[in-house]
């Protein structure tokens, strides 16, 4: 039974048009009855534009294996830069000082540019990019380029089965990006 492996090894590559026909290909292969192949096929759908269906698939995946998996939480984008600009109140004001030329955005997801040179996961939370402040005070040209914060909105939903978690999982991922900013 192909569970879908050789999809998700495509999604990891950026390869979202590969991991999708692989993907429905190992459901209709006999993967219909795994959970982990529906929720793969569910982030990789809505990545590909397909929120309708990927609800579908959610919902199958949360319904074969309820513990392991669950129909993400979604929020509007204003409710989520609200929790986020919350979040960075609750910092104390010399690390709120520290971040007044950081921009802080919000993106549904990376692009393979965003990651392209970090190896890192298509689902990662958040990324810190440009310079830390430390490295600010060099003579390399790098050192005064823009830094910025991302947090990823979809990939913090697949993540949180209610608003609270949602909210906790918004703060930890941007202190630790903040973290990564103070050189940490």
């Amino acid at each position: 039974e192909d569970t879908g492996g050789i999809g998700w090894g495509h999604f990891e590559l950026f390869d979202f048009a590969r991991a999708e026909r692989a993907l429905v290909a190992a459901v209709k292969a006999g993967g219909r009855h795994n959970p982990a192949t529906h929720h793969y096929l569910a982030v990789t759908l809505e990545r590909n534009g397909r929120a309708r269906q990927a609800r579908k698939h959610f919902r199958i995946a949360a319904r074969l294996d309820p513990e392991a998996f669950f129909v993400p939480v979604r929020i509007p984008e204003d409710e989520f830069v609200a929790i986020i600009e919350r979040s960075l109140e609750g910092l104390t004001p010399e690390i709120r000082a520290a971040l007044d030329n950081v921009a802080v955005v919000v993106e549904p997801w990376p692009t393979s540019a965003d990651l392209e040179y970090t190896q890192l996961s298509p689902l990662i939370v958040g990324l810190f990019s440009g310079p830390s402040r430390d490295q600010r005070n060099t003579e390399d040209p790098w050192s005064h380029m823009p830094a910025q914060i991302a947090i990823y909105q979809r990939n913090l939903e697949y993540t949180c089965r209610t608003l609270d978690e949602m909210v906790e999982q918004i703060r930890i991922t941007l202190w630790h990006e903040i973290g990564h900013w103070l050189g940490l």
